[in-house]
Order: C-alpha cells, then structure tokens, then sequence
C-alpha cells in the first residue's frame, strides 16, 4: 500500500490565479499587511516544495 502525499500537485497554484492576485492594489494598512502575509506564504511554500523535491531526487 502507497502512502498518500499530502503534497498537492504541480497545477494546484495556477499561475494565471498569482498573477491576478499579485495585480491586486492593497489599500491601507491592514490590506498591506494581508497582502505581505500572503506574499510570506505563498514563498514559503514554494521553498517547501524545492526542499521536498530535493530531497526525494537525493
């Protein structure tokens, strides 16, 4: 039995659907704020998946 990864798949993040949300204009603090913190996790997580690559090629 194959242990199932909870790793979503290569087309999980559309990259049309991070363009459009990069392309959003924050207005005021809290929106800033909200937009850095997405920016934060969506990096995070892109370094995630390369670690995770990296380490199943090794």
């Amino acid at each position: 039995m194959q242990a199932n990864s909870n790793k979503p798949n290569d087309n999980f993040y559309n990259s049309v659907d991070m363009q459009e949300l990069s392309g959003e204009t924050p207005v005021g603090w809290s929106a800033t704020c909200l937009d850095q913190t997405i920016c934060y996790y969506l990096n995070c997580d892109q370094e995630s998946s390369a670690e995770s690559d990296n380490s199943d090629s090794n």
